[in-house]
C-alpha cells in the first residue's frame, strides 16, 4: 500500500499537465479582490464628493432665492446630501465688501460721512478716506446693513461663504472631503 502511494504521489509530482491553471485559479482572486474593492473604495469617495457639490448648489439656491436664515441655510444643504451629513460640519460666514479691494467706504450706509475713526490697534485717529477697506462681517440675518456707499458710489456688495467639511467613509479608508462656496448674493 506504501509502495503503491509513493507511486502516485511520485506521478503526480512530475505530471505538470493543468499546473498553470490551478496556480492561477489561486493568485488571480488574490490581485483581483483587492483591485475590484479599492476600485469601489474610489467609486464612493468619488460619489461623495458628486453629492457634497450637489448640497453646496442646493444651498447657493437658497440664497440667491432671497433666504436669509442660516438654519434653513444649513438645512437645505443637509437635506441635499445624499447621505449622513452634519450641521457642526457646515460653516456660513457673511461680509459686506465694496466692488473692488482698493475701494474705500465714503458713508455709513445713511448717506453721511463717517468722519473720524480711532485705530483700535495704534489708538491713533484717521479719517475714512486714509485706511483701506477690510470685509465688514455681518451674520446672514442681519446681512440688510451692508447698504454702505463705496468710494464709486456704488452699494456694498453681499457675500456668503460656505464651508463644508466631511468624511466619505470607504471600505479601505476614509477620505477627507472639502467644498467651499462664495455667493455674491448682492
Amino acid at each position: 500500500m506504501t509502495n503503491l502511494l509513493k507511486k502516485l504521489a511520485y506521478k503526480f509530482r512530475k505530471d505538470q499537465d493543468g499546473s498553470v491553471a490551478i496556480e492561477t485559479s489561486i493568485i488571480l482572486p488574490l490581485i483581483l479582490i483587492p483591485l475590484t474593492l479599492a476600485t469601489v473604495d474610489v467609486g464612493i469617495a468619488v460619489n461623495s464628493g458628486q453629492s457634497l457639490t450637489s448640497a453646496s448648489r442646493s444651498g447657493t439656491q437658497y440664497l440667491l432665492n432671497g433666504g436669509q436664515v442660516e438654519a434653513d441655510l444649513k438645512g437645505s444643504i443637509v437635506a441635499a446630501y445624499n447621505g449622513n451629513l452634519d450641521m457642526q460640519n457646515i460653516t456660513i460666514a457673511t461680509s459686506c465688501a465694496c466692488p473692488n479691494e482698493n475701494a474705500i467706504p465714503s458713508g455709513d450706509g445713511n448717506g453721511e460721512s463717517t468722519g473720524e475713526q480711532t485705530n483700535t490697534e495704534t489708538g491713533t485717529e484717521t479719517t475714512s478716506e486714509e485706511r483701506p477697506y477690510s470685509l465688514r462681517n455681518v451674520t446672514l440675518e442681519t446681512m440688510d446693513q451692508c447698504s454702505a456707499s463705496c468710494s464709486d458710489s456704488s452699494n456694498e456688495r453681499v457675500l456668503v461663504n460656505m464651508s463644508i467639511t466631511h468624511t466619505s467613509q470607504g471600505l479601505y479608508k476614509d477620505y477627507p472631503l472639502y467644498k467651499e462656496v462664495s455667493v455674491r448674493v448682492r
